[in-house]
């Protein structure tokens, strides 16, 4: 793939959520298509609805045995973004995607490509590069997700993309971006951080007073974030619980942040 570039996630659930939501934002609201097997893993599934709940994008389910009514379908379509998403290989009957025949699909009637190739990655292709290699395609018209916790050993998962499509999802892809915004712009004088590249990020403050504290303000300002206390973690190391997800905004996020900043000082000078 030409120009292509990679983003690095800590899981593959993350990355395929990342991934639809993402791609699908750059249409206007209800301005796309997307087209899922009916077969697809449930984090691809997660991926789709959450996108049609968001954009009010239109669902299809097609066969990824017959081809054929996804291709009828395709050529009645007229909006403007189109998004074909599959396994790799299947997980439950481990049959193997006919990527090539869907990318001539996608070509023919200017679709994208979503390939999740969880169980392809280090196992199909002569180099054990997935299922790309072994079916010998190249397009800029293919997002592909790889995970690291199968056949490579490690942990986390990747979206490779032509360089356009990864720029766009470090700006609007919800999950990362959120990371982004708050590893750099929450800053605490006293409580610290957890560096973590998950939606959850704890924000350890000591003791059990402090976490009870802050919890009950926040919960006063409209925000549930639990106090985490012993014996879930150490003694010493109470926290706030911080989850992000999807439907959180850049805005909420921000918000957020001048919330925390406030409650810190607040709860630092009354204990």
């Amino acid at each position: 793939m030409p120009d292509a570039r990679a983003l690095f996630f800590s899981t593959g659930y993350l990355a395929n959520i990342n991934a639809i939501t993402g791609i699908s934002r750059l249409a206007e609201q209800g301005q796309a298509s997307i087209y899922s097997a009916k077969l697809n893993h449930a984090s691809l599934i997660d991926g789709v609805r959450l996108t049609s709940a968001q954009t009010k994008a239109k669902i299809n389910l097609f066969d990824h045995q017959n081809l054929d009514l996804l291709e009828e379908a395709l050529k009645q379509d007229t909006l403007p973004l189109k998004l074909i998403v599959v396994d790799g290989v299947f997980s439950m009957d481990g049959d193997i995607a006919p990527v090539e025949k869907l990318l001539h699909i996608a070509e023919q009637y200017d679709a994208l490509l979503m390939v999740d190739d969880a169980h392809g990655f280090g196992v199909l292709g002569e180099q054990g590069h997935g299922i790309l290699e072994q079916a010998d395609v190249h397009s800029e018209r293919i997002i592909y997700v790889g995970t690291l916790g199968k056949a490579a050993g490690v942990s986390g998962a990747f979206i490779c993309a032509a360089a356009p499509f990864i720029e766009w999802l470090i700006q609007k892809g919800r999950p990362y971006k959120l990371i982004q915004i708050w590893n750099e712009e929450m800053n605490f004088s006293r409580w610290e951080k957890t560096p973590s590249s998950t939606p959850i990020q704890p924000v350890i403050l000591g003791s059990n007073a402090n976490a009870l504290a802050a919890a009950k303000l926040l919960d006063e300002a409209g925000y549930w974030i639990p106090a985490i206390r012993p014996p879930t973690v150490p003694v010493g190391n109470s926290r706030l619980r911080i989850t992000f997800s999807a439907n959180h905004s850049a805005d909420d996020l921000r918000e957020l942040i001048k919330t925390l900043k406030s409650i810190e000082k607040h709860v630092e000078s009354n204990l």
